[in-house]
């Protein structure tokens, strides 16, 4: 039979009996003063949420919380719990419940972390959006930025010569401006 665990991937993960009652000593030791408790609103409606809403309060700790999860979670609630989240000023993420609970705060971590997300296709192009017609300039510039390091950060160790030998910029349904490979600083 198994005991208490944990593991960490890099969320840590914690199992067992009295798992909860420790969560204000392992959030102040991982340099957290205000969490966001991630959820839904079954969870809340059995008393779940309740019971670490007391915890998180007796251990003298800001909370705020997002708990409009739904099964098989859209990017718009994913956006709306991180819009929420920056808003708080939440230090730290708690999930409570299944899957669709710990994917939102895979997301809304990876969101914070600054994750670009981009694909190659057969032929070695990237594709990658960089923002919106509502964007301003300086916006789309921090997001191609952004994407550039990425891009560059990933080159093999073992690619030789010219790693980016052209960039196309275009809007969904307009001609492509090239831009030199060489000066994109």
């Amino acid at each position: 039979m198994i005991k208490d665990f944990g593991f960490i991937i890099p969320q840590n993960c914690q199992f067992g009996m009295g798992a909860l009652k420790k969560l204000p000593d392992f959030l102040k030791a991982c340099g957290s003063d205000n969490v966001m408790i991630i959820s839904d609103r079954g969870l809340e409606a059995i008393g779940v949420v309740d019971k670490v809403r007391e915890i998180v309060k007796a251990g003298n700790l800001k909370y705020s919380e997002y708990l409009d999860v739904l099964p098989n979670p859209t990017v718009d609630i994913v956006n709306e719990c991180a819009a929420q989240y920056k808003a708080a000023g939440a230090t730290s993420i708690l999930a409570l419940g299944g899957g669709s609970p710990m994917d939102v705060a895979k997301a809304v971590e990876n969101q914070k972390a600054g994750q670009v997300e981009y694909r190659v296709d057969k032929q070695g192009l990237i594709h990658a959006p960089i923002g919106k017609a509502s964007f301003d300039a300086e916006k789309l510039a921090q997001n191609f930025d952004a994407l550039r390091d990425v891009i560059l950060r990933a080159r093999p160790a073992s690619a030789k010569g010219q790693y980016v030998k052209s960039v196309a910029v275009s809007a969904t349904f307009g001609p492509g401006i090239h831009l030199d490979p060489l000066n994109l600083d």
